[in-house]
């Protein structure tokens, strides 16, 4: 706002914003900002964003110093009604004024072909590590032109931005970026599925048998499935795992006559469930998710993917 602009360089402070709390899923989140000036001057305000957040505790200031009758010196007129009016159509104005992104022409062409499949290589490297699938927002602003922004938000709150003429690409350049922030794993988490397992599954067969379960997986599982999703048409491709897609594979092996199972496999990792299904002609899918049911839903959720790609 002016006025904090204006009174800040007159009296030379710096203004002080403070990140008080973050609130609300991932995907959606909902920031509690705290604007200081000087040891005096103090307001709180929260928004879907942080600018939107730091312009309401400049207004929260504001109306404080009205209530105050501290806003003579800060250039406002002496009758607060008048104060507030000024107050409030200035904070309107700044919470119009839009937002202009800059295209990530670096990491376009930095990234080249690999761009396209970025949100499924992303979304395959958290799955192998237990996490949850990326939530994407868009945040482009409503009075922006010519280019899309979207957010992508992880489950340990890193976030990525990807600015770019269409939402698609600026999708993939999040997800491209959030990849490069990803830090390094090794081979400890990523070989999770042929880990050694401390029990049998649940219907009793014995360890002998869920290892060569487990590895007859690995072996059969279409690793690169998912970079193939942005080349197939369908939403199942861009749908994120959950009930429905068990549901529909059940619902599909039943019209077939085919016999099903998910077979859990408990590993060493504790945070970590592993499911297989298990299909006829040796036809195996893996699973990997915080819970059982989460897990359940990421092998139905590829076995869709696979059958879709080969026109079953």
């Amino acid at each position: 706002m002016v006025l904090l602009n204006r009174y800040c360089m007159k009296h030379q402070i710096k203004p002080s914003y403070e990140l008080v709390s973050t609130t609300g899923p991932n995907h959606c989140p909902v920031f509690t900002i705290r604007l200081t000036v000087g040891s005096k001057f103090s307001g709180t305000g929260t928004g879907s964003t942080k600018q939107v957040a730091r312009q309401n505790a400049t207004l929260d200031m504001f109306e404080k110093l009205v209530q105050q009758g501290q806003h003579v010196q800060w250039g406002l007129p002496a009758d607060c009604e008048e104060a507030l009016r000024i107050i409030n159509t200035r904070g309107a104005q700044d919470k119009l004024a839009p937002i202009h992104f800059a295209p990530d022409a670096g990491i376009m062409e930095r990234a080249g072909s690999r761009l396209a499949a970025a949100p499924s290589q992303l979304h395959l490297s958290l799955i192998k590590k237990c996490k949850r699938a990326p939530q994407y927002a868009d945040v482009s602003s409503s009075t922006a032109s010519g280019c899309s922004a979207v957010q992508v938000v992880l489950e340990d709150g890193t976030t990525a931005l990807g600015v770019a003429p269409s939402k698609k690409l600026a999708k993939q350049i999040a997800a491209f970026k959030a990849l490069e922030i990803l830090p390094a794993t090794g081979n400890s988490r990523s070989t999770s599925l042929v880990g050694p397992l401390v029990e049998a599954n649940k219907q009793g067969a014995s360890n002998d048998a869920t290892v060569e379960i487990c590895e007859t997986a690995t072996a059969k599982f279409p690793g690169n499935m998912l970079d193939k999703i942005d080349k197939v048409q369908g939403r199942i491709f861009h749908d994120v795992p959950n009930s429905d897609h068990v549901n529909l594979l059940i619902a599909m092996c039943n019209s077939k006559g085919w016999q099903w199972t998910f077979t859990e496999a408990v590993v060493a990792q504790a945070d970590c469930k592993v499911v297989f299904l298990l299909l006829p002609k040796g036809q195996t899918f893996g699973g990997q998710g915080v819970d059982v049911e989460a897990a359940k839903c990421v092998a139905a959720h590829q076995a869709l993917i696979y059958f879709r790609i080969i026109g079953c």
